[in-house]
């Protein structure tokens, strides 16, 4: 596995554990909807990542990159949603199994010379999402602390850090 995509799943892996940790500690104060968008955004997000890496590099294989892009899109959809409501365990696991569908179908019509660009894009749209999820969070709870540190600056600042490391490295494929 490429420095870039090992890179790429450990940031992912990380702000997916801190919304999961600040949903966990908080559950009782937010409300049902912001539990439907966390499994909603989540499966989504992590289903399109992982199912367009899993269709480009799996790209003889289309039937196992997509059951398997779906399977990690919903468990990622239901550990999200598990925390807040049936609803949002509902809303993550359709969202994670249709995310992991079009990730796939993505990665297979993607040409190699375009999966490159095309996982960094969804990798950048995917941690801008999960950031503005946690300032959402942030914001429902009134934590200041948290707050203070995913305004837009510091998040646009830390997209762009990512950015400039991603960059620095080989291609992915």
């Amino acid at each position: 596995m490429n420095v870039s995509l090992v890179m790429i799943v450990l940031v992912s892996g990380l702000l997916i554990a801190g919304i999961m940790m600040l949903n966990i500690k908080y559950r009782h104060r937010l409300p049902v909807m912001t539990g439907m968008m966390i499994a909603m955004t989540v499966g989504m997000g992590g289903g399109l990542l992982v199912g367009l890496i899993l269709g480009i590099t799996l790209s003889d294989a289309y039937f196992e990159a997509t059951v398997w892009g779906m399977l990690i899109g919903i468990c990622l959809g239901f550990v999200s949603g598990i925390f807040s409501s049936l609803i949002a365990v509902l809303d993550g696991i359709m969202s994670g199994l249709m995310g992991g569908m079009m990730g796939t179908m993505l990665g297979a019509m993607i040409s190699l010379e375009y999966a490159d660009a095309m996982t960094k894009v969804m990798f950048f749209l995917f941690v801008g999402s999960l950031f503005t999820l946690m300032y959402m969070m942030a914001e429902q709870l009134q934590h200041k602390g948290i707050i203070r540190w995913l305004s837009p600056l510091t998040m646009s600042g830390a997209i762009a850090g990512l950015f400039i490391l991603l960059e620095s490295f080989d291609t992915m494929f």
